[in-house]
């Protein structure tokens, strides 16, 4: 009877890309020993720790009689993540930013892992800069994405010019201050003695005192 390869095992690659595939062969009729010729070159009796692919044995037994047959070994698809929606935090320094992801690929059941410790789908509190992402099927394959966000420049208070009150009880006083940063119109609010003083930039004419000054930008910040 002819030289028979009896397939005994044959192991699928885990997770794509990798190379834990394996096959195992008993050889029937002919007569031993046996030579193994495998097309990656291996010379074993099975395979182990392959990549996916289509491998071909041919087995020769004592007497030059050969058999041969192919084997295929699979991998999963690759995950595959789509990022559905981003919004960038509102402010300087502020963890309000959102991103939205699909999963797709893989073997569903899918857990995430973002490098600010969230482990849901999708993230409400992200921060300005990269959010890394990963994505762990079911059997434990994993992929990573990395999602940046920005966020406005902060807003910025420069004193230019301070202008003392030249004598007592008079509004000679002076402050100039350069605003920048923020998103759209800034508006200013000054304070005097913890009561509104004035909503210009500037300052001209007044008197001694501690003038707190708050600017708001077009998000609130």
């Amino acid at each position: 009877q002819p030289v028979t390869i009896v397939e005994t095992f044959l192991n699928h690659v885990t997770c794509p890309g990798g190379s834990d595939g394996s096959v195992g062969i008993d050889v029937q009729n002919g007569t031993a020993p046996y030579t193994y010729r495998w097309s990656n070159g291996f010379t074993t009796e099975g395979l182990a720790n392959v990549p996916a692919g289509t491998y071909l044995l041919i087995v020769t037994d004592a007497n030059g009689c050969v058999g041969m047959r192919s084997f295929t070994i699979t991998q999963p698809p690759a995950i595959v993540i789509t990022l559905a929606s981003k919004q960038n935090p509102t402010c300087a320094g502020v963890n309000n930013g959102r991103i939205d992801i699909e999963a797709a690929g893989g073997t569903p059941g899918y857990t995430y892992l973002w490098s600010n410790g969230a482990t849901t789908q999708d993230i409400t509190n992200a921060a300005a800069g990269p959010n890394i992402v990963t994505v762990r099927d079911s059997r434990g394959c994993a992929k990573d994405t990395t999602i940046s966000l920005t966020a406005p420049p902060a807003i910025t208070i420069t004193v230019v010019t301070v202008r003392q009150v030249t004598c007592f009880g008079t509004n000679t006083g002076l402050i100039d201050v350069t605003l920048a940063g923020g998103t759209g119109a800034l508006a200013v609010q000054w304070l005097k003695d913890g009561a509104p003083f004035s909503t210009q930039t500037d300052l001209l004419g007044i008197g001694a005192g501690q003038y707190p000054i708050t600017v708001t930008d077009a998000n609130g910040c």
